[in-house]
């Protein structure tokens, strides 16, 4: 059965559903198949086709968003998230939540000339904050403090990574 392939939340899922969204789910896939069977394609290709096609479907699902403090008293601007996403970049918003929340574009990855983390004093608030500072081509910086080097390591790696 093609659901023996599927992870078991998406199986518990498809479960749920009546008989008769399930028999179009089968059905569905079915085609697909006999559509890819029919074609030569490299594996490259096919995980290419596969992340597509789950961008089409789950938009959010290449984003992360972190909880952070902009805590720098030479910006202007304060905010409370910062958002990561492989189409528009890093995103800051002041909101709190990030349903609601409204999106200021930082720059996209390309722009980035630098980042670095720093561990801040003992005698601010928590002992294992970090300061992250990422450096525009234009010299312009965001810096936001982040709760602990697990969360400031977890954002520079996925930075890094586009």
């Amino acid at each position: 059965s093609y659901k023996s392939c599927l992870p078991k939340s998406h199986r518990h899922e498809i479960q749920k559903r009546n008989r008769l969204d399930r028999y179009r789910i089968r059905n569905t896939l079915k085609r697909f198949l006999k559509k890819l069977g029919n074609c030569s394609v490299d594996e490259y290709s096919l995980k290419l086709k596969y992340l597509i096609e789950l961008a089409g479907i789950e938009p959010s699902l290449g984003t992360e968003t972190f909880q952070v403090n902009s805590s720098s008293s030479h910006l202007k601007a304060t905010f409370s998230l910062v958002r990561v996403t492989g189409e528009t970049g890093i995103q800051t918003s002041e909101s709190c939540h990030p349903d609601g929340a409204e999106w200021q574009t930082f720059c996209d990855f390309k722009e980035i000339i630098d980042i670095s983390i720093k561990r801040l004093s003992h005698e601010q608030v928590l002992q294992d904050s970090r300061m992250v500072t990422i450096t525009r081509k234009d010299d312009i910086c965001l810096e936001a403090k982040f709760q602990s080097l697990k969360e400031a390591l977890s954002f520079v790696s996925l930075v890094d990574g586009y």
